[in-house]
């Protein structure tokens, strides 16, 4: 690693397909079966959440939300429960909140350093919605890194 360097978590969502948080934004992992709970009138890739220590978690689904036309299908079957990686982040008042992101595997570690900075993916043009900057890892490939505070404090 050349430049200045940190740590990150990349998110493995399915199809070769990764994106990335910074290493103290990931608080959990709760790699088994979880009972989720619909909530009316949200979009597909934000419908669901469920409880964690005392607290409703909202949960947001990387997957469904870059292919919408697949996830009404997977939605009907809940035969296997994804990988949930509880995040933090800070909102605009500087309290800390929580979020779940959905997983299709565990979670990895990665260094990160300036002389990887790289375009966001080609297969879709809204990353720019919801992370801030992307990186191209040796394993994972191109891995936006996602605007947790974007993500879960703000409408759709």
């Amino acid at each position: 690693m050349t430049g200045s360097g940190c740590k990150a978590w990349m998110l493995p969502l399915g199809e070769g397909r990764h994106a990335a948080i910074g290493e103290y934004e990931m608080v959990h992992i709760i790699p088994e079966w979880v009972r989720l709970q619909a909530v009316p009138l949200c979009p597909v890739y934000c419908h669901k959440v469920f409880s964690w220590q005392g607290q409703l978690i909202p949960v947001f689904d990387l997957q469904a939300w870059l292919r919408p036309q697949d996830s009404v299908v997977a939605d009907t079957a809940q035969d296997a429960t994804p990988i949930i990686c509880i995040v933090a982040y800070e909102d605009e008042n500087r309290n800390v909140g929580y979020g779940g992101m959905l997983l299709s595997a565990l979670p990895f570690r990665t260094g990160v350093s300036d002389d990887r900075l790289c375009g966001f993916p080609d297969d879709d043009d809204r990353w720019n919605t919801i992370a801030v900057s992307c990186f191209s890892d040796p394993v994972g490939g191109p891995a936006p890194v996602l605007d947790l505070p974007h993500i879960f404090c703000s409408s759709p």
